[in-house]
């Protein structure tokens, strides 16, 4: 191979190999460290809280559930673990869409899927609060349950 024809392959070779080390790495921390648990609450004439979370310290927080707070919950989910455990099965694959939608007089419920979240969005006349959770959050919550079901 001639030496200027082998300095352009060595060139070409090596920014193919940083733009995908550098796409790999930009996901990696998109996925672990720009995601975010997201909770807004706002009340008229009271509270404005926004609090975002990256998910990174989420599943760390995780770990130091006590014990006595899971086996609450587990009891407490114990019957409805197997169709939790579906649900976010679906959701992993699950478009952007609303999932569900409720209005009454009093107040109004949404629950959306959103670029790989779960958006809750409550509203009454005097307050909203609003809770985005990563898709693979909930998978490590449920983990962390250990309901008895595969994920």
């Amino acid at each position: 191979m001639r030496p200027k024809l082998r300095q352009i392959a060595i060139v070409v070779a090596l920014t193919a190999t940083l733009t995908l080390g550098v796409t790999g790495f930009v996901r990696a921390v998109d996925d672990n460290w720009l995601s975010s648990v997201s909770v807004q609450v706002h009340e008229r004439g009271g509270i404005d809280l926004s609090i975002k979370v990256p998910v990174f310290l989420a599943k760390a927080a995780l770990h130091f559930l006590p014990d006595q707070v899971r086996d609450y919950v587990q009891n407490e989910m114990l019957e409805w673990g197997p169709a939790v455990c579906a649900a976010y099965a679906e959701l992993e694959t699950c478009p952007d869409a609303t999932l569900i939608s409720v209005e009454s007089r009093e107040e109004s419920i949404r629950v959306i899927m959103r670029g790989g979240a779960v958006v809750v969005d409550v509203a009454t006349d005097d307050e909203r609060v609003r809770v985005a959770v990563p898709v693979t959050m909930v998978g490590d919550v449920l983990e962390r349950l250990d309901l008895g079901t595969e994920l």
